[in-house]
């Protein structure tokens, strides 16, 4: 999200009993907030310029950010599906990467990545949670 509303997230969240949760990938660009039942929100900001230049934060690709999605009826804007599984790609898989994922391509009919295609099969398809909408 823009680093402009960081500090209205984490006071929304700190309301809500979230705290942040230490990490040795902590920055302010970058940064978890949990709470006490292991729900975590994991940010990753960024602020760029007029031009398009990226001023503070993660580099993402201007166009990886043009997706839009839905949290609780609102709608948001998001990363871009492409950009996600693009995104989980490049370095050792855990189990919530393949998960997320294959859930990922499934839903938007997207291919998998070659480093997942060993773990795509039935079984792992029958474990993949339906997205809603």
């Amino acid at each position: 999200m823009p680093h402009k509303y960081v500090p209205i997230a984490r006071q929304l969240l700190e309301i809500r009993g979230y705290r942040d949760v230490p990490r040795t990938d902590t920055r302010d660009c970058n940064f978890v907030m949990g709470d006490e039942h292991g729900h975590l929100v994991d940010f990753h900001t960024y602020t760029y310029d007029e031009s398009g230049d990226l001023l503070f934060g993660l580099p993402y690709p201007l166009e990886s950010l043009q997706g839009v999605g839905s949290i609780a009826g609102c709608q948001v804007r998001c990363i871009t599906p492409e950009w996600l599984v693009k995104f989980h790609t490049g370095y050792p898989l855990d189990v919530a990467d393949i998960h997320d994922v294959l859930a990922l391509c499934q839903r938007f009919a997207l291919a998998i990545p070659p480093e997942y295609i060993e773990h795509h099969s039935g079984k792992e398809c029958e474990q993949i949670s339906p997205m809603p909408g």
